[in-house]
């Protein structure tokens, strides 16, 4: 028998530093043990390594996340709810006078709400209201299919003639049954030549089909597999929607104008649908459709025909060349920011959004910000009349500096200051003295701020009052 060394039991054996199991699981968990120190892939903070280069907490968290798909549904509201519940305590932390609705300052809150007023002012039509009711339901009425169908041919053949694409699939999809039924048999008889019915394709993939969207007649066999590879299909009998419909779902095009409000309704409905806030690229992103649940496939899927991308980048085509300024629609140009959008579709719960990258919310003059630290700052520079610059460029230089990628927090005057709050992980503080060595070389005066200042930001930044 031996005596561990922290809680001073007798044990059969001990497992590390003079210490049992118990205490040694104990004191890993909470971090007070350091064997492994490493910056953690997820939460990219230094603690101890656990396993698979995670911390202890990430990793249980992964592992929550494995383990809930094997839950019921009543296991996993309880889980949301402690979820809940510790999400609001560290709010608490960092703002303890103030409750969850109070982060967010009177005059942001003010801000906010002209803009919503304003963007409502424009009217969602009817049609679209009817859609958004029906996605929810799960299934669009066959009358309504035919009025779909009426409003998307024109944006399909319009955004087709700027692409200057004659012999496709996608053109046909949206004209006559007769002209998909000929492109048909001229495939038919290049799979037979090729050999491939009976062997890659079963007899059932050859019977039509009518889309569930906009219920324009299709056969499952002629489907592309640049979009069948965005299922989990067993046989091609599965897929209810056509070509067209399938590319504007899994490639973000034939979107069509569209106003302010008519955009945020279509995200509110997606994330409802959903189920969580899902990242910006939720275009071209195989695994997003691939690990959703077969029963809320096609209701997500009817979801994504309808909403817009978030910036250009995350189509699957880029916009045509001399495409209307009006049919160029991304959340990106019409909001400015993805953070923003979910905040005006009326998404977020406590005007913040906790991700792995921080918890991003909105300082008291609009800017984004990426931590409450960060947000901490900016509000003293705006109630103190301060004019800054958020995340200005560093200079161009050739050896330091090339692309001009690197960026700063503030910029005041000649004065940039940066924020140091993962200082300690090697990566960052390389970035860090590729930022001073900038500074020195173009006799720019750059104000450090680190963690252990945020409590005393007059005595830190008080000499800027004098510079107004």
């Amino acid at each position: 028998m031996v005596i561990c060394k922290n809680c001073g039991k007798e044990v059969k054996y001990l497992v590390g530093h003079c210490y049992c199991r118990n205490c040694y699981n104990k004191l890993r968990k909470e971090g007070k043990l350091l064997l492994n120190a490493k910056e953690c892939t997820i939460c990219h903070e230094i603690k101890d390594i656990y396993a698979k280069d995670m911390c202890r907490e990430c990793y249980d968290w992964l592992r929550s996340i494995n383990n809930s798909k094997n839950l019921t549904e009543e296991e996993k509201e309880e889980i949301k709810k402690e979820g809940i519940k510790g999400y609001k305590k560290e709010i608490q932390e960092h703002f303890p006078k103030k409750s969850q609705k109070e982060i967010m300052s009177s005059l942001q809150i003010e801000k906010i709400s002209k803009e919503k007023a304003e963007i409502s002012k424009k009217k969602i039509t009817k049609l679209n209201k009817e859609i958004y009711e029906s996605i929810k339901k799960g299934e669009i009425p066959k009358k309504l299919r035919k009025e779909i169908m009426k409003v998307r041919q024109p944006i399909i053949k319009n955004e087709i003639k700027y692409n200057n694409i004659f012999k496709s699939l996608e053109q046909n999809s949206h004209t006559s049954d007769k002209k998909i039924d000929s492109f048909f048999k001229e495939e038919y008889l290049r799979m037979k030549r090729y050999g491939w019915i009976g062997s890659t394709i079963k007899r059932e993939d050859l019977l039509p089909k009518r889309c569930c969207f906009c219920n324009k007649k299709f056969y499952p066999a002629t489907i592309s597999g640049v979009l069948t590879s965005y299922y989990h299909l067993k046989s091609l009998t599965e897929i209810n929607f056509c070509q067209s419909c399938l590319s504007s779902a899994f490639l973000g095009i034939y979107k069509g104008s569209k106003n302010k409000n008519e955009m945020l309704s279509e995200l509110k409905m997606f994330v409802d649908v959903l189920g969580y806030i899902p990242e910006q690229k939720y275009f071209m992103n195989t695994h997003f459709i691939k690990e959703l649940p077969l029963e809320k496939r096609d209701k997500i899927i009817m979801a994504l025909i309808m909403i817009s991308p978030y910036s250009s980048k995350d189509r699957g085509r880029p916009f045509p060349k001399h495409y209307p300024k009006k049919l160029k629609i991304t959340y990106k140009d019409k909001f400015g920011s993805w953070f923003k959008s979910l905040l005006l579709a009326g998404v977020l719960k406590g005007y913040v959004r906790k991700t792995t990258r921080g918890t991003f919310c909105l300082a008291e003059d609009g800017h984004l910000c990426l931590s409450m630290k960060e947000k901490a700052i900016d509000d003293w520079l705006f109630k103190n009349s301060i004019n800054h610059e958020k995340e200005p460029k560093y200079p161009k230089d050739e050896e330091l500096n090339p692309k001009q990628n690197m960026r700063g927090d503030w910029k005041v005057g000649n004065y940039y200051i940066e924020y140091f709050g993962l200082a300690g992980s090697s990566d960052y503080d390389k970035k860090s003295e590729i930022k001073r060595k900038i500074c020195s070389r173009y006799k720019i005066n750059l104000i450090e701020i680190h963690e252990k200042d945020i409590s005393n930001l007059d005595k830190k930044l008080g000499f800027l009052l004098n510079k107004k």
